[in-house]
């Protein structure tokens, strides 16, 4: 009865595993487009100069919207830029 519930556990376990990860949508194509993105931020661009496909599939690999995320809103104030 032991090993039935402990495996049972683990099984359950592996079936909510495999749920989560069939829901998320992180491919070697929308990588590459959020790594593109966050380099692009990261170099000094605009959020407000995004591609809507790029908008997109940020806010689905992050689930956030992607005018909320207050990280990439660096990039537009004035305090944050760099000194040249």
């Amino acid at each position: 009865m032991i090993i039935f519930i402990v495996s049972g556990r683990v099984g359950f376990m592996i079936l909510l595993a495999m749920f989560f990860a069939a829901r998320f949508h992180l491919s070697k194509k929308t990588f590459k487009v959020l790594a593109q993105e966050l380099g692009r931020l990261q170099k000094g661009g605009s959020p407000k100069d995004v591609d809507p496909h790029t908008k997109e599939v940020c806010e689905d690999l992050t689930g956030v919207k992607y005018d909320s995320i207050d990280f990439w809103k660096k990039n537009d104030d004035p305090k944050f830029q760099k000194l040249s």
